[in-house]
């Protein structure tokens, strides 16, 4: 279905190309014809000269306005072929109008123009290849009808002093339809360049809305997931007195969590995460680890049993190569116990208020 729809495409561009070059060289031939009409007119006037110049400048004209027709046509009830054949047939009786300019009778003309009823076809016939040059079937049907028709009204009016004209205009038409056919292969090729150029920017620009809509669902995917982040960070008890936080990450959504919670004792449980990359991916484990953290807080369990929970819980739902770094720690309501279970992350720096000095965990118990 693609291929019949860019074929009907390419035909309908070169019919159009074909009658708008047409459209042009018509009305050049409608000036070549009332120029012919003065010149030989001058010498020898005669109705039959006058009818020949109408006849040429109507299929002209007619011929002209074939391209303004074709592209006000209903896409509908325009058919390539009606008009195809059409531009045919009028080249083939412009063509043979141009071969009827060998009987205007030369004995009447002075010896500089003794040639042109000749010599004008054959012009007509050359400076037709630029407007028939996207179709080299439609003008050898123009060539091979403007030399028959020469050659025949010549051979009546010269008889058999004719012969020789045979054989030029044998060798003039073949040299034309060689340039035709070099004229319609080059052009077809620039044409059908153009339109693989066409087509694949086309596929390029669905291909840019698609990535576009999709960059767009993501980004609705992303806030929403963020918005659920911010909720769960903002869950955390982070105006605890003397608790002070800080998280700095690198994307929007990161698998840093900070979660602080209170036991039903007044006990204060801290946890430090850091899963494996970066992004939504790794935003995503944070969720049951909040859950699970709050949870077993909130029924008064010890560090150990939550590491140990925490650790079960997410070896089950993350993927393999994704892991969680985590430190746990619990500080009891009168502020003079610290237990500590560190898994994974640098060790944790802790300073003692009765002496200021600087403590260096370890993945144990302190008191």
């Amino acid at each position: 279905m693609h291929e019949t729809a860019s074929t009907t495409h390419m035909q309908e561009e070169k019919l159009k190309l074909l009658l708008k070059q047409s459209a042009a060289s018509s009305y050049v031939a409608i000036a070549g014809a009332a120029i012919t009409l003065l010149v030989l007119g001058w010498y020898h006037y005669s109705p039959w000269l006058l009818a020949w110049t109408l006849a040429v400048a109507t299929v002209s004209f007619t011929r002209a306005h074939f391209y303004r027709r074709f592209i006000s046509c209903n896409p509908a009830t325009c058919r390539l072929s009606t008009w195809d054949a059409r531009h045919k047939w009028t080249g083939a009786v412009s063509g043979g109008l141009w071969g009827l300019l060998a009987l205007f009778p030369i004995d009447e003309l002075p010896v500089a123009l003794s040639s042109y009823p000749l010599l004008g076809p054959a012009i007509v016939a050359t400076a037709a290849l630029s407007s028939y040059s996207i179709r080299a079937d439609h003008y050898r049907i123009f060539l091979g009808s403007l030399i028959a028709t020469l050659l025949i009204a010549y051979t009546m009016v010269n008889g058999h002093y004719a012969l020789p004209a045979y054989l030029i205009f044998g060798v003039f038409g073949l040299l034309l339809n060689t340039i035709a056919q070099r004229y319609d292969r080059t052009l077809n090729a620039a044409l059908e360049t153009r339109h693989e150029a066409e087509r694949a920017r086309e596929e390029l620009e669905q291909a840019n809305r698609h990535l576009a809509e999709q960059h767009q669902m993501i980004v609705q995917e992303e806030n929403i997931a963020r918005h659920v982040f911010e909720q769960l960070t903002l869950s955390s008890d982070h105006g605890t007195p003397g608790v002070h936080t800080w998280n700095q990450a690198m994307d929007s959504l990161s698998g840093d969590l900070i979660q602080i919670a209170h036991s039903p004792k007044g006990d204060i449980y801290i946890f430090l995460g850091d899963f494996t990359g970066h992004g939504l991916p790794a935003a995503l484990g944070a969720v049951p680890a909040s859950t699970v953290f709050r949870t077993m807080v909130g029924k008064g369990l010890g560090v150990p049993v939550i590491a140990e929970e925490l650790n079960a819980k997410l070896h089950t739902l993350l993927p393999t190569g994704y892991f969680c770094c985590a430190a746990i720690m619990k500080l009891s309501a009168d502020r003079h116990q610290l237990t500590l279970w560190n898994g994974g992350l640098p060790p944790v720096l802790v300073r003692r208020q009765v002496n200021g000095n600087w403590w260096r965990s370890v993945p144990t118990t302190c008191h």
